[in-house]
């Protein structure tokens, strides 16, 4: 798939999921409309990772393609997991999304279909668990049969991989998981409102004691605008590659969600005493968040630097006849 296709071939996708999710009602629109959006800021991002990772320097053109698809294809299923009354329908949208690639595009590639089942948290291990730990998985058992059989079906063909094309499917599952998470965190001006913490100085003690440690946060600990940002922040301490992490920092979003927030919680608190004490105290936590990620992107370029290169035997046997 040629760089900028994809404009195409996610007006395609969204037309399935229109047919997928019965009808265009309001409701469907609006979060059809949603994950449009999203899922260009997420094949965008993902490409900017893939250009700047060393680990995809020498994917084919068919492999771009794949990775690309598995890009687009991330959400499938987001679109008809609502019900019209705005209940959840399902809750397994990388299995559900899976199944969709399978039925509507007869894909069978692993390096598109296990992207699409990992990203989802719920079933982000679904590949790597041997197979008694996954019948017995409580995320598993509740799945659809069909969905079930295709989860098998995937692995099977992972498992017949060659390790080299199997490292490249693990790539492509964390390449998905970074330009999700990366595209959600894009969102924070639009998410930020809808979610309406109050707009405090305040740090949660909980909040601050998970992003401290590199841990996903509570979502039931968050009492402020600043816990939801830190919420945000944390996911990129489980960033798999440096260049992601080097991505967010080009578009510089950790300080654009920083500003954003001492902005916000200042016009909301003009009248409380010593405000500009607690902003102040408030972007020093921010700060020395930010460090911490620019200390973890150190730590995965150094482990990335350590790990054994592929080795071309075309460039070794031109430097040969070279050195004769």
């Amino acid at each position: 798939m040629k760089k900028g296709s994809y404009f195409i071939e996610l007006a395609k996708i969204f037309k399935i999921q229109e047919i997928y999710s019965g009808a265009y009602k309001e409701m469907n629109k609006e979060w059809l409309w949603a994950k449009y959006f999203h899922t260009l800021k997420v094949v965008e991002t993902g490409l900017d990772i893939i250009s700047e990772t060393d680990n995809f320097k020498d994917v084919s053109e068919k492999e771009y393609e794949a990775m690309t698809n598995a890009l687009l294809m991330h959400d499938f299923a987001r679109s008809h997991e609502k019900r019209e009354d705005g209940t959840i329908a399902f809750k397994f949208h990388g299995a559900e999304g899976m199944q969709m690639a399978k039925e509507s595009y007869d894909i069978h590639d692993p390096l598109v279909l296990a992207p699409i089942l990992i990203h989802d948290q719920m079933t982000r291990n679904f590949i790597d668990l041997g197979d008694e730990d996954l019948k017995k998985d409580p995320q598993y058992t509740v799945l659809r049969p069909e969905l079930q059989k295709s989860i098998w079906e995937v692995r099977a063909s992972y498992q017949a991989l060659s390790p080299k094309d199997k490292k490249r499917v693990d790539d492509t599952c964390a390449l998905v998981k970074d330009a999700d998470t990366l595209g959600n965190m894009k969102d924070y001006e639009i998410m930020f409102p809808l979610t309406k913490e109050p707009k405090t100085p305040e740090i949660s003690p909980k909040v601050w004691d998970a992003v401290r440690s590199g841990e996903y946060v509570n979502y039931g600990e968050i009492k402020s605008l600043p816990d939801r940002a830190l919420a945000y922040f944390a996911w990129a301490f489980k960033f798999s590659f440096s260049s992601t992490i080097r991505v967010a920092m080009e578009k510089d979003l950790f300080n654009k969600m920083k500003n954003h927030v001492v902005k916000e919680v200042r016009e909301a608190q003009k009248e409380i005493p010593q405000l500009d004490e607690k902003l102040e105290k408030l972007e020093g936590s921010f700060d020395s968040i930010i460090h911490s990620i620019e200390k973890k992107k150190e730590l995965l370029e150094r482990k990335e630097e350590k790990a054994p290169k592929e080795v071309n035997l075309l460039d070794v046997k031109l430097k040969e006849r070279a050195g004769r």
